[in-house]
């Protein structure tokens, strides 16, 4: 535990700093600014959000609420990774669809957390994953420290200021020059489930749609794959979660578990380290981890064997560490603090044996829920239509002026200039079982 200790002492201290198969078809602030009233008059200069281009291809989508206490239900949607000459860019966006205090077209506020920053630094935790090689590839990072390594995508912090119910931006995350052997790559947003199968169009090439697109139509709610079960901290018996597996993924190599954490009592803050034996494993001492507090305490259980959670190898101050392919409770994790908050989350799995219909899900604490239904995760290439030539502009990254993102009818939106790209470091990482597990 000496090495999560460790980099968790370090994450604390930076917040303080800062706050200074097959397929199925199918920089946030801490100071609270005033929620719009859902009876404030609409000023005049105050438009309506447009609607979405019903031309958007959308290759999948994904419904999150936040975990910020502001319980703010968004729609992420991934439309298209195009390959640009030197690179890879993702075009994808976010829209707020309801929130308990606002209603359509109102702004929202300035500390809204959408859980996105990098735990390893940048400001979109966005990966493109090469499943079948086991390959993961990280968002392009500014190589000089003076400008906080910051991606070569439209920031978060940007785009969640500019953020209104019923509204979506569109933005674009750069990444490292994909093989041109790869035809496919899975998508991982953190905190939701991956968006599996998502073509890579060549060079002056998008998609096109298949039906008409709407993206702020209200959320559409399953049902939990199986009952809650409440866990507790065993030398503090009196704070206590509840943890509910919502769905369990198959796709090809890759096996993806939502989940829900409800906080039974107050548990003072997300970072208390007396919540990490609830949400995860142990690890030896040697082991180095990027995150503060992953969400890895889910083993799958099965007649061959046991599935843990799957990591990324990488280096942290130039030493081996690991990444966990899983959410990370950080400060957008603020709803634990209190009872009845809640919290989304995902952790990523190897892929399950063919055939797989259940499996047996091992909690902290030695619990288990039995025979959980697995389902296969929905093929985003059935949802896009043919590629078609796409003539578009270039953008350049400026820190006093980064791209705010798009509106809908832009798409398709511009690329980033190449002449840039020596100024960017790549990340590829490889998915491992963490040593010791």
């Amino acid at each position: 535990m000496a090495a999560r200790k460790r980099l968790a002492a370090v994450a604390v201290m930076a917040i303080v700093m800062l706050t200074g198969c097959t397929y199925s078809a199918e920089e946030p602030g801490l100071f609270p600014t005033r929620v719009p009233s859902p009876d404030a008059e609409t000023t005049a200069d105050q438009f309506p959000p447009q609607p979405t281009d019903p031309e958007l291809p959308v290759a999948g989508e994904a419904v999150w609420t936040t975990g910020d206490g502001l319980d703010v239900t968004v729609r992420f949607a991934v439309h298209a990774v195009r390959r640009i000459p030197g690179a890879t860019v993702l075009d994808w966006s976010v829209t707020p669809i309801s929130s308990p205090v606002a209603r359509f077209g109102d702004a929202l506020p300035a500390h809204l957390d959408l859980g996105l920053s990098q735990s390893s630094g940048g400001d979109a935790d966005v990966i493109l994953l090469d499943s079948p090689s086991r390959t993961a590839y990280a968002p392009l990072s500014n190589r000089s420290r003076r400008s906080f390594n910051h991606c070569l995508c439209s920031p978060m912090w940007l785009v969640q200021q500019r953020l209104r119910i019923g509204g979506t931006q569109l933005m674009q995350v750069a990444y490292p020059e994909l093989p041109p052997g790869t035809a496919f790559v899975d998508v991982i947003v953190a905190n939701v489930m991956p968006f599996v199968h998502v073509p890579v169009t060549p060079v002056g090439m998008a998609p096109t749609a298949t039906a008409p697109t709407d993206l702020a139509r209200p959320a559409e709610r399953a049902r939990p794959a199986a009952k809650a079960r409440e866990v507790r901290v065993a030398s503090l018996p009196q704070r206590a979660l509840t943890i509910q597996i919502d769905t369990i993924q198959s796709s090809p190599g890759l096996t993806s578990v939502a989940w829900t954490l409800r906080a039974v009592t107050d548990l003072v803050r997300p970072l208390d380290l007396s919540i990490g034996p609830l949400v995860s494993r142990p690890v030896p001492d040697s082991v180095v981890l990027v995150q503060s507090m992953p969400t890895d305490g889910l083993v799958l259980k099965l007649p061959a064997g046991t599935l843990t959670n799957a990591w990324l190898a990488t280096r942290t101050y130039g030493l081996p560490s690991y990444e966990c392919l899983c959410s990370d409770l950080g400060i957008w994790a603020r709803a634990l603090s209190r009872a009845g908050g809640s919290l989304q989350v995902t952790s990523l799995y190897p892929g399950l044996p063919a055939g797989t219909t259940s499996v047996d899900v091992g909690l902290p604490g030695n619990d288990t829920v039995r025979a959980v239904p697995v389902v296969v995760a929905p093929d985003s290439a059935a949802r896009l239509g043919p590629t078609t030539p796409r003539t578009t502009n270039t953008w350049y990254y400026s820190l006093n002026d980064p791209p705010m993102g798009w509106a809908t009818a832009d798409w398709p939106t511009d690329v980033p200039d190449s002449t840039q790209l020596a100024e960017y470091r790549t990340g590829i990482h490889r998915v491992v079982k963490l040593p010791g597990w």
